[in-house]
């Protein structure tokens, strides 16, 4: 048993030298399952009940956003709490609140109400409330759709959509409570809420503003009605209702038939009379059409002293004037409108030349930045400016000083809007702020406008625009532009939240970026020379850098080593690790492009390859002749 027991041992031996071989041959093709990307996140954007601001000259609130609530009182046709933080151009969207107040009683004379506003200015928007009077205690008595347009209510041109499901017009549309309006379906029409609902702010309701963008006979229409989300007559059992449709063209077409503008974007809030201290809470904004916007992020230019991107924000802190950017890749062609949007924070003060801002970029040649800056003076910002390079060469600065021409919460003129940034704000960078570029393509100009949002010394959010500023330098450049975001000069500034055309950005690194922070993380560029020829531990990777980067390379995006292996940026860095797999008897997987100690040594040339042919043909032969001598021993004790 024991001669067996040897015998048996040194065949396993001898065969698996033979198929340790093998295996590692086939082993060359086989594919590992594919990695998850180990930078980048997605985050969920939420309402900022901090961003809404009354329109008019009473009324007041209270915003607590750590219980996702506001606290509202208003007044009749004087005021509106409004946001523009919302995307309204999306066209089909909901907008959505709880009411509630707890100490509520119905009116015994006269009404009280609360509902929603689509608000442009003072003299262009649309209501639509629900409201109660002392003829129904338990239920609403109606609701009021009412449009004002161009300073009149009611003056507005009919949408021409046909009759049927969309209500008719006039100055005031009364949806009565107790006749056939209401139904329990969209256009049913089926019940009298006086008598199968009780809906009160005492007991608390939902009320949801649905619009649809439609076109009918080459007119763009928004279709409007309310949902209410209550209770039945009982007050327990839940009960949705809906009001009529109704259709108006003076959001979209603002002064009458030839007037279309699908890009205008209108305020979004509330209004209510006569019922102080009614609370609103859990706020939902829903585009219909697009929930989100994934955004990959490129550094261009010369590298900033640190950049990173994780968890839905961009943090840089550059010190390249106008040469450092983020850029997205975001594909407008020339030609296109766009608007982006982003959050602002860090340490940075007024100290001067402090900025954050954007870039718009066809190529090294021919792109402008356009940057909010402070001076060192003012407490809050001093001026947009904008330095284009066109055909190589730097143009002169224009800038948009705060104190000339800035608006306030509308991009139009109005009475009492212009010029009160510089004496009713204190905003830097550290106190935190939004900004925004607008771009329209106007005939053979491109029309740029910049916006700073964020509070006055009050507290109370407001929006700041720059005057327009037409450029017709790069009309003539075809390809995609890209739009970056720049800081300069004001230590580590974040960006997040970021919104393309009102949609909410999912943010990550390109894959360039997954690369280039693999090779900054574990190749040891500027740690270890690639030009000594030394032969030393680390240029082996025997420091333990080889094993760390083994693994981040094989966990690393698929795209990412593909452009690490193929691009001339990382020519160096890929020599490296080849030459470390080498060293330690690994080899690069090029199907999978991955690193493993179970593959063939990589053969770097013809004469390699051989030499490792024969050493594994030695092997072999050494099983074998083991093999035989082994017999040849057992054969001549037997017979002894």
């Amino acid at each position: 048993m024991k001669r067996n027991f040897t015998l048996f041992s040194l065949i396993g031996f001898g065969a698996l030298s033979i198929a340790s071989a093998s295996v590692a041959l086939s082993l060359r093709g086989a594919t590992d399952v594919k990695p998850n990307a180990v930078y980048g996140a997605v985050a969920t954007d939420g309402t900022d009940y901090d961003s809404f601001r009354l329109m008019g000259t009473s009324g007041s609130f209270t915003p607590d956003s750590a219980n996702k609530k506001i606290t509202y009182s208003g007044s009749w046709a004087d005021n509106y709490l409004v946001t523009d933080q919302f995307d309204t151009r999306a066209g089909d969207y909901s907008f959505k609140t709880h009411v509630s107040r707890s100490d509520w009683t119905a009116p015994t004379s006269g009404d009280n109400g609360i509902g929603f506003v689509l608000y442009v200015n003072n003299d262009n928007y649309v209501d639509f409330f629900l409201k109660w009077t002392n003829v129904c205690s338990n239920s609403i008595a109606e609701a009021v759709f009412k449009v004002r347009s161009r300073g009149e209510d009611g003056n507005y041109a009919s949408a021409l959509l046909p009759s049927g499901a969309y209500a008719g017009r006039g100055e005031y549309v009364d949806v009565w409570s107790d006749g056939s309006n209401w139904g329990t379906s969209v256009d049913g029409a089926n019940i009298n809420l006086r008598t199968g609902s009780t809906i009160t702010p005492a007991l608390g309701f939902d009320m949801t503003l649905h619009v649809n963008r439609v076109t009918y006979a080459d007119r763009l229409a928004d279709v409007i009605y309310l949902q209410i989300d209550g209770y039945a007559l009982d007050g327990t059992t839940p009960l949705t209702v809906y009001s009529p449709r109704y259709a108006v063209d003076c959001l979209t077409n603002p002064e009458g038939e030839d007037s279309a503008i699908a890009e205008r974007k209108y305020q979004l809030g509330f209004n209510g009379y006569s019922n102080d201290s009614t609370e609103l809470s859990d706020i939902v904004f829903t585009d219909k059409n697009t929930v989100t916007e994934d955004v990959e992020i490129t550094r261009y230019g010369t590298v900033p002293t640190s950049y990173s991107v994780a968890d839905n924000k961009i943090t840089v802190d550059n010190d390249n004037f106008c040469d450092s950017f983020m850029m997205t890749d975001l594909a407008y062609a020339a030609t296109d409108s766009f608007d982006i949007e982003v959050a602002v924070s860090g340490t940075g003060d007024n100290t001067e030349d402090n900025s954050a801002g954007f870039t718009y970029y066809f190529d090294d040649e021919n792109y402008f930045t356009f940057y909010f800056k402070w001076d060192g003076t003012l407490a809050t910002v001093a001026v947009a400016s904008l330095l284009p390079k066109v055909d190589g060469t730097d143009g002169a600065f224009i800038d948009r000083w705060t104190d000339n021409g800035y608006t306030k919460d509308s991009e139009e003129y109005l009475y009492n809007n212009v010029n009160t940034i510089r004496s009713e704000t204190e905003l830097t960078i550290a106190s935190g702020f939004k900004m925004g570029l607008k771009k329209v393509r106007e005939d053979s100009a491109d029309v740029f406008r910049i916006r700073i949002t964020g509070a006055d010394t009050t507290g109370v959010i407001h929006t700041w625009y720059a005057p327009e500023l037409s450029i017709d330098s790069y009309v003539s450049l075809s390809g995609n532009p890209k739009i970056g975001l720049y800081a300069y000069n004001a230590g580590p500034v974040t960006f997040s939240n970021m919104k393309v055309d009102g949609k909410p950005a999912n943010v990550s690194l390109s894959v360039r970026e997954l690369a280039r922070a693999f090779t900054s993380d574990y190749m040891k560029m500027s740690e270890v020379s690639t030009s000594d020829g030394s032969d030393t531990g680390a240029c082996r990777g025997e420091t333990g850098y080889y094993a760390a980067a083994k693994a981040a390379w094989n966990k690393l995006d698929a795209d990412a080593r593909t452009l690490f292996l193929s691009d001339s940026e990382f020519s160096d860095a890929k020599a490296r690790l080849l030459a470390w797999a080498t060293a330690n008897n690994e080899v690069l997987d090029t199907d999978a492009n991955t690193l493993g100690s179970n593959y063939f040594p990589l053969f770097n040339n013809a004469s390699e390859s051989n030499n490792t042919f024969v050493v594994v043909a030695a092997i072999a032969a050494t099983a074998i002749a083991t093999l035989a001598i082994v017999g040849f021993a057992l054969k001549k004790k037997k017979h002894n």
